[in-house]
């Protein structure tokens, strides 16, 4: 092993700044394709959480009403962006990225409110609608007669 002397040269002392700057320019790159990678994941992933969610309140509303023999719903308030059951104690919003549409393709809004109702006998007053990104779009099933809640993925990443 080599001692060090003063007034040696050979010995490096830090790096240069092209090699800092090459480094940097590096990183930036790397960070400028994984970052879009990051939030497609994320997006998607909250989608899913999100459907799950409005899937399980939907059967929430339902085993409620034959439970406690009354009438609830599950109603979606597009100006609030939230969506909630009646005898539910929380109400939930939905992210800004994921939109809910008729299941002609129309995005629900004023004239096209999101309620569906769940009777003491099990039945439901039945609904189709889809929830999606700018990716995935899921198909949210009630059934009228056996008020039996479904939901699939219609539509993969593009």
């Amino acid at each position: 092993m080599p001692i060090w002397k003063a007034g040696d040269k050979s010995v490096s002392q830090g790096f240069t700044l092209l090699e800092v700057l090459l480094v940097l320019v590096l990183l930036g790159m790397v960070s400028a394709i994984v970052a879009p990678a990051l939030n497609r994941g994320y997006q998607n992933s909250t989608l899913d959480t999100t459907t799950r969610t409005i899937t399980s309140l939907l059967r929430y509303a339902r085993a409620s009403a034959i439970q406690h023999r009354v009438m609830t719903n599950f109603r979606f308030d597009s100006t609030m962006r939230s969506y909630s059951a009646s005898n539910a104690l929380t109400v939930s919003k939905l992210p800004n990225f994921i939109h809910l549409f008729t299941q002609d393709g129309e995005p629900i809004g004023e004239e096209t409110a999101l309620q569906i109702n769940f009777y003491p006998s099990g039945t439901s007053s039945g609904g189709e609608f889809l929830i999606g990104n700018d990716k995935r779009i899921f198909r949210i099933l009630v059934n009228p007669v056996t008020g039996r809640v479904s939901a699939e993925k219609i539509v993969q990443d593009k």
